[in-house]
């Protein structure tokens, strides 16, 4: 299943069934205000057979960040105690990751680090990033770089790019801070904003980027990608990439998903 925040409200949606539901909107926030200023997380929760959906507000405003049970179908504040985490790193287009029982993001709790929310115990968490992008100046990153979480199969990943280089790591043991690996490093020659969708059984990656000079087209291009020791290997990425699909960029937005016949109207 699937999380959409739409013209109408957040949206549930099983593109394997075509069913969903639109949800309730929260009491504390007008929906039109907070969802512009928030990034959203849907995942399941095995003690309680229940899914759940997280609401980050990007302000950073933690009063404002919000837990939706499926099952109860009412929004509640996360209690503070849990943890304390600044989350203006986070984009609008950003989807929050769910992986090993937690939703994962770039923030900063005692420094920048991935943040994780564990789905069951709803405590606040923290998996250190690597060197060298633990000593980035983090006024840079919210101004200069663009950053990211994602999941590549079944691998918590992170990507920046800073001096118009693509940097993408694989955590190859959730939690572990020695197993990153650097995937590889692409020069990207001024594309707008990169992000990687899916990685293929024999190491391809399919990234997907906006064409920097009118920002109406996404492109779509698979990459070779690397292992240990492969760092310092490079592929070129421009906007006019032969090899790249386009399609316009009118408000599509790309995700993986598993197949299953799970409904979203649980409890309704």
């Amino acid at each position: 299943m699937a999380c959409f925040s739409s013209g109408f409200g957040l949206l549930i949606w099983n593109p394997s069934t075509g069913e969903s539901i639109l949800l309730p909107h929260s009491e504390n926030f007008i929906c039109d205000e907070y969802q512009e200023e928030s990034a959203y997380g849907l995942g399941y929760d095995s003690t309680t057979d229940d899914y759940k959906v997280i609401r980050i507000d990007m302000s950073g405003d933690e009063n404002a960040n919000e837990i939706l049970a499926l099952k109860s179908g009412s929004w509640r504040k996360i209690d503070q105690s849990s943890g304390r985490t600044d989350s203006s790193l986070l984009s609008i287009r950003e989807r929050l990751t769910s992986l090993h029982g937690a939703f994962n993001w770039l923030g900063i709790l005692s420094r920048l680090s991935v943040v994780t929310f564990n789905i069951s115990d709803e405590m606040y968490g923290e998996i250190a990033l690597p060197e060298t992008m633990c000593l980035l100046p983090l006024y840079k990153i919210k101004v200069d770089f663009d950053v990211g979480v994602s999941v590549l199969r079944g691998k918590l990943c992170v990507y920046y790019t800073d001096e118009r280089i693509f940097n993408l790591w694989v955590m190859k043991d959730y939690g572990v801070k020695e197993s990153w690996t650097k995937f590889f490093v692409v020069p990207n020659n001024g594309i707008k904003r990169i992000i990687p969708i899916y990685m293929f059984s024999d190491g391809e990656v399919l990234l997907g980027y906006e064409d920097w000079r009118t920002l109406t087209k996404i492109e779509y291009r698979i990459i070779s990608g690397g292992s240990v020791g492969l760092s310092n290997r490079m592929w070129p990425l421009d906007c006019d990439d032969t090899d790249a699909v386009t399609i316009d960029n009118d408000g599509i937005d790309q995700f993986v998903y598993t197949e299953s016949l799970i409904s979203p109207k649980l409890g309704h």
